[in-house]
């Protein structure tokens, strides 16, 4: 067994992303992403990046390479009824696919209930406790959250439990629909908080900006939503963990 762990490691620190498996409450075997920086650190910090709804941890690839390059360990989810985490007490369950934008919020009301999407937040501090526990080079206490849309709520439903040192939201959604608490007023961390013009959130962002207390807004010109909008605000992104991550 120690051999085996050793082995894990080695393929960690030289580049390899581990697959790793936990299992909900629910029955839901659900995977994650850790990858290493290259430079070597007794403690790394970890970037917790949740993707959006009907998307998948592989949207985030090249956006976690660049949190490495600033010697984060990176973990990126699949969540529940997504990827590859779509096997629940050993029958698949997946989200509904949409196919245009009309019945989207049909469908993800649908997901919402075969999914139970209410059990987001809680997958996620089970991912940030089991990580914690079993991993001595990866320091919790010292986190990042980064997501889009469905992932992004999640992440605002743990941030008063886990007091990330920073965190970036594109489209955020409704905390109450991923079973968390909106604690966005609690917590004193920069928040970048990202949508577009015609953004069907928009208006859920703004309320968050508003009760943030140390927000960035970026609104880009267009109707792109959550992950849409990675590529055209990379400079603005880059510009703001310069500025908070020295």
């Amino acid at each position: 067994m120690k051999k085996i762990f050793l082995i894990c490691c080695l393929l960690l620190t030289f580049g390899v992303a581990k697959e790793l498996s936990i299992k909900s409450e629910d029955g839901f075997i659900l995977k994650a992403w850790l990858k290493y920086p290259k430079v070597k650190k007794i403690k790394y910090p970890l970037a917790i990046i949740a993707h959006q709804f009907d998307s998948n941890h592989t949207k985030w690839l090249i956006f976690a390479k660049k949190l490495r390059n600033r010697g984060f360990a990176t973990l990126n989810l699949d969540l529940r009824g997504h990827g590859k985490s779509i096997y629940q007490n050993g029958k698949i369950n997946t989200v509904i696919h949409f196919q245009s934008m009309d019945n989207l919020k049909d469908i993800i009301v649908k997901s919402s209930n075969k999914i139970k999407f209410k059990n987001i937040s809680q997958d996620i501090s089970l991912w940030i406790n089991t990580v914690g526990d079993n991993y001595k080079n990866i320091n919790t206490d010292n986190l990042a959250f980064f997501g889009a849309s469905l992932g992004a709520a999640g992440l605002i439903g743990v941030m008063f439990e886990y007091n990330p040192k920073i965190a970036i939201f594109f489209s955020p959604g409704n905390t109450k629909e991923v079973g968390g608490e909106d604690s966005i007023s609690e917590v004193a961390i920069p928040i970048m908080f990202v949508g577009s013009s015609g953004d069907f959130a928009l208006n859920k962002m703004i309320k968050y900006t508003k009760e943030a207390n140390m927000p960035t807004t970026l609104i880009l010109p267009g109707s792109g939503h959550g992950e849409a909008l990675l590529k055209n605000s990379n400079s603005y992104v880059k510009v703001f963990l310069n500025q908070y991550l020295k």
